[in-house]
């Protein structure tokens, strides 16, 4: 696993997420993440869903995670969905 913010970083985000959120099998939101190197983090401890939210979403083919746009977002947290 690599980021843009390098391996020490990618490490200590792994270890906060693992000791402090614990989010295996958990719906996750990543907010802004033009790369999906978080995302690929979550993948890696389990999570069983990933939402990115970006205003210039990339295309994911993995099926545990999906992207959003902030304004369609809002439309669904409007929306009560």
């Amino acid at each position: 696993m690599s980021s843009p913010y390098g391996k020490d970083v990618v490490k200590r985000i792994k270890y906060l997420l693992e000791k402090y959120v614990g989010v295996q099998n958990k719906h996750v939101l990543v907010v802004g993440s033009a790369l999906p190197w978080v995302e690929t983090i979550l993948l890696y401890l389990n999570a069983s869903r990933i939402t990115t939210l970006e205003y210039d979403p990339y295309p994911s083919t993995h099926p545990k995670v999906t992207t959003i746009t902030p304004s369609d977002f809002a439309k669904l947290v409007l929306s009560n969905n």
